[in-house]
């Protein structure tokens, strides 16, 4: 078998492969980001980037060797390369928001205590607003094209 014939494999292994590292091609990327200067702040999430020069050098080094072995298994298996659109992701990430937003309203808090009056007022109000943003930025999404690429300017 030459080095460029594609091995054959079940789909079931094609599939289980192909998801596992697909996973783990999009934490490499990830990895990549913080090595090249990434952090993130916001309102209760903040992720400080504390890599150093070394530190960033050796993990850039590490994932592009850790990239090309997948492209190798890849072309070897003949996986698909799997492209996600960010609206779509977008879409997802404000359901499974909202479904969470919705157990922590005042009545369903009820299972870690009975929540106060004031709580509530206080809290169902801010809930319904944060579904609101989150309706908005969905709706954002419109009804694109899926196999538009273009970007619009702002």
């Amino acid at each position: 078998m030459s080095e460029r014939e594609i091995l054959p494999i079940s789909e079931n292994h094609r599939r289980v492969i192909s998801t596992t590292l697909g996973l783990l091609d999009e934490t490499l990327c990830q990895f990549r980001l913080w090595a090249e200067g990434r952090g993130i702040a916001s309102v209760l999430y903040h992720m400080r980037n504390d890599l150093d020069t070394a530190q960033r050098r050796q993990v850039k080094q590490a994932v592009a060797e850790a990239q090309q072995a997948i492209a190798c298994v890849r072309d070897k298996l003949g996986l698909a390369e799997r492209v996600l659109l960010v609206s779509q992701t977008i879409r997802g990430d404000c359901a499974c928001a909202w479904s969470d937003l919705q157990e922590i309203q005042s009545r369903r808090l009820r299972g870690y205590g009975d929540p106060t009056p004031e709580l509530a007022a206080y809290l169902d109000p801010k809930l319904d607003e944060l579904c609101l943003s989150l309706h908005r930025i969905e709706a954002a999404m419109g009804h694109q094209d899926l196999g538009s690429d273009r970007e619009e300017s702002s």
